[in-house]
């Protein structure tokens, strides 16, 4: 009976430390594919990202919003009498005085 008792001994920590071992291999494995995926997730959303700040940049364009005034809105470019030029001076002293 003890030496069934020894053997028994030896042979549990082995059986544990192989358990862990195969445990720890797949936890790395498991890992390794959710860093995997979250690289394709982050360029996938850089490149959207890329995507937008175009978007933006076409859609902000001062020759498209020039457009959209005149032709959908019905604005109209200002005649010479309408327009008003503020000197950076004037603006300054307008600012100081409030």
């Amino acid at each position: 009976m003890s030496r069934f008792i020894v053997l028994l001994l030896m042979i549990i920590p082995i059986v544990v430390i192989s358990f862990l071992a195969v445990w720890q291999r797949n936890e790395m494995v498991r890992a390794g594919y959710e860093t995997g995926t979250i690289q394709k997730q982050k360029s996938a959303l850089l490149r959207h990202q890329k995507e937008l700040l175009v978007e933006v940049e076409r859609l902000s364009a001062l020759d498209r919003i020039e457009q959209i005034a005149l032709e959908q809105i019905g604005m109209q470019h200002p005649e010479p009498e309408q327009r008003v030029f503020i000197t950076a001076q004037a603006l300054n002293n307008r600012l100081n005085k409030n």
